[in-house]
């Protein structure tokens, strides 16, 4: 993922449907994203809408972020804090890991994910 160092700027994304959602789960920070594939499941499932924080960028080892990735666009990944990088993990053990420098996280995190609405 090295080579970019220019966060995905979201906020001239056009909407694509709308849900409704509790009040207590906005805030002015937070986005939703519909996922699109099986990288996650079972915890975030294929058209899932996933509300991310993006003020929340601060990483905590085990927490669902999105991340934007070149050449994929946003994924949600599992991310844990080493001493050197940062390393991304799907849910699903079919889909691989990968990791990015700590130094280059920050080029690549949108924000932390806070909650999903779903079918089941």
């Amino acid at each position: 993922m090295s080579g970019v160092r220019e966060k995905k700027d979201l906020s001239e994304a056009t909407p694509v449907s709308m849900i409704i959602i509790p009040k207590k789960f906005m805030k002015p920070s937070i986005i939703a994203l519909r996922m699109k594939g099986e990288n996650m499941e079972p915890t975030v499932n294929d058209q899932g809408v996933v509300g991310v924080d993006r003020e929340d960028d601060e990483i905590v080892s085990g927490k669902i972020y999105a991340i934007w990735v070149p050449n994929e666009g946003i994924v949600l990944k599992r991310l844990f804090i080493e001493p050197d990088k940062v390393v991304l993990k799907s849910d699903n053990p079919l889909f691989p890991g990968s990791s990015v420098s700590l130094k280059e996280i920050g080029d690549f995190l949108i924000g932390r994910a806070k909650w999903v609405v779903q079918a089941l």
